[in-house]
């Protein structure tokens, strides 16, 4: 009977490994919000090493993507927000927060993908603490206002992260 408990409690552990970084098991449209909530403003420094602060991105609608350069749910979505970011970004600002990585291997994933937004170096996870990250990659729609109008917990689709932008550009 041990044995078994054991052999079941190994085996989730590998699923859950095999799945990727992200543990949701609803992926879909962005989560709206019932209740507005106001976004956590951070400071930190950014790949590149220059200082930041979440408030040097306010007066537009914000994206804000948690993701490691070792979260392949990561990869696979990137390309998808650089797409969106290319069409929207006279209207909607995005930046990226490297989560609980090594600055070596983002900047090389940022390099490789060629990201054309900034993205926030979060070694310790306190950024991503902060926001409730618990499993990449995370996205959240901010208003202009700095209100969380949405979240999505996994890798975005195109028709997800289309729904999280419209929520942005149309309001509530």
């Amino acid at each position: 009977m041990l044995k078994s408990a054991t052999f079941f409690a190994i085996a989730c552990v590998w699923l859950l490994a095999g799945a990727g970084c992200s543990l949701t098991a609803d992926p879909g449209e962005p989560e709206p919000k019932l209740e507005l909530e106001t976004a956590e403003e951070f400071e930190g420094e950014l790949l590149d090493g220059e200082p930041a602060a979440s408030a040097d991105y306010s007066g537009k609608p914000l994206i804000i993507n948690f993701w490691a350069s070792w979260c392949s749910p990561c990869r696979a979505e990137m390309p998808e927000l650089i797409e969106a970011y290319e069409t929207h970004k006279d209207d909607i600002q995005f930046i990226g927060v490297n989560f609980r990585d090594t600055k070596a291997l983002a900047n090389r994933f940022y390099d490789e993908f060629e990201v054309p937004y900034e993205s926030f170096f979060d070694q310790s996870g306190k950024i991503g603490f902060s926001y409730g990250v618990r499993a990449l990659p995370a996205t959240f729609f901010i208003d202009s206002d700095g209100m969380i109008l949405g979240r999505q917990l996994g890798a975005l689709d195109r028709e997800e992260l289309d729904a999280g932008i419209e929520l942005l550009l149309g309001g509530l």
